[in-house]
């Protein structure tokens, strides 16, 4: 969605509390939209914050649909194994 966009330019130009603040505005207006999660999950990782990644990327796997890109849940489920 707009705010997914919006907070990927947002990280690329090293604001990453304001694509925080967009991927929660995300998740709370579209609970149901694994891609916030997905995209929260790795701006928490970057920014060092281990348990709150794995914890979206466990929303992820409990929202994606079960055929949607297999490749993004394994990746998932590798960094709770590895993080949670």
């Amino acid at each position: 969605g707009r705010y997914t966009d919006r907070a990927l330019v947002l990280r690329e130009m090293g604001r990453d509390d304001e694509a925080l603040a967009d991927l929660s505005d995300c998740a709370q207006l579209d609970p149901q939209f694994p891609w916030c999660s997905w995209e929260r999950a790795w701006l928490y990782d970057q920014l060092g914050q281990r348990p709150e990644a794995a914890a979206d990327f466990q929303l992820f796997l409990e929202l994606v649909p079960e055929e949607e890109c297999p490749e993004c849940q394994e990746d998932a489920q590798r960094y709770i194994d590895e993080n949670g």
